[in-house]
């Protein structure tokens, strides 16, 4: 973007910075910013003007403060939580969902206040990495499930893979609200990717755990379907192709009418497995959406 320089008295000379980058970085009036030049390129850095976030609750007054509640804070992207609370047990979830925040740490603990940080900054800079592995972890998640089925092995450890696709969508999530994306106008549709691959991997361990309960007998084939779809999905964000685009729209029309299809079949436990090979379908699909959106 091109901005004017106007003098002010002989010897200054100022340019305004842009508003989009100012809100983001949460600069005032006073702050101050670092400004290097090297030959005909100026570099202005927000220095540690991107304030601390801290938030106060009184579990009194939220009536509940679950799980879900630190992880909405965490999205936000607060870097201090101080809890106040009555009973040890008022504390229970939040200790159970620490783990899935990667860098909050609980750094104080009193008879009635608990004091949490963001003890790792250095991850507000990394979200395409966090995103592939979010991708990949998914993938690899579907394809384990896909392979312990065809050999009879435990399904366990990729029921628990979901809760590090969390870990990776939950951080993405945070690093969008505190920095923001380098398409500055695009955030919302790259949060919408970030959002469907949770679901998606949330689907396949539905898959997982409802198959390992039931011990029902269905087709390996749908779920081999969703996961091939799903990764035509991760190829195309990673390397557009027209064509790949076209073959997505057409996929998903085919796979939705036969498990629509399969489903209004099926009865019992399975009417739930053809249930959430249908989301994969749908929620693929709308990361999808979103992406073409993201790349406009």
């Amino acid at each position: 973007m091109k901005r004017k320089i106007v003098q002010h008295g002989s010897t200054s000379l100022t340019v305004t910075l842009p508003m989009a980058w100012v809100r983001k970085n949460r600069i005032k009036k006073g702050d101050e910013v670092s400004a290097e030049g090297e030959g005909r390129i100026l570099t202005i850095t927000a220095g540690p003007a991107s304030a601390t976030l801290r938030k106060k609750v009184e579990i009194d007054e939220q009536g509940i403060f679950t799980k879900n509640d630190v992880s909405h804070l965490y999205h936000l992207g607060y870097d201090e939580i101080e809890v106040t609370f009555n009973d040890a047990q008022d504390i229970k979830d939040i200790r159970e969902r620490l783990p899935n925040c990667i860098g909050y740490d609980i750094t104080d603990q009193k008879s009635h206040t608990l004091l949490i940080q963001s003890i790792a900054s250095q991850i507000d800079i990394d979200f395409d990495t966090f995103l592939r592995k979010s991708f990949l972890i998914t993938l690899e998640m579907a394809k384990g499930i896909i392979a312990s089925l065809k050999s009879h092995d435990d399904l366990d450890p990729f029921i628990q893979m979901e809760t590090l696709n969390n870990k990776f969508t939950d951080v993405c999530i945070r690093i969008l609200h505190k920095k923001g994306h380098a398409k500055e106008d695009r955030v919302m549709e790259i949060h919408d990717v970030v959002k469907n691959v949770e679901r998606v991997a949330d689907e396949f361990k539905a898959i997982a755990v409802l198959l390992k309960e039931k011990k029902i007998s269905v087709s390996i084939t749908p779920l081999e379907q969703c996961t091939d779809f799903f990764e035509r999905l991760y190829k195309l964000f990673y390397s557009f192709n027209g064509k790949a685009k076209q073959h997505i729209y057409q996929d998903r029309a085919r796979l939705k009418k036969q498990f629509s299809e399969a489903l209004e079949k099926a009865k019992g436990a399975e009417s739930l497995y053809y249930h959430h090979c249908l989301s994969i379908i749908e929620k693929t699909y709308d990361a999808a959406n979103a992406y073409y959106a993201f790349i406009l």
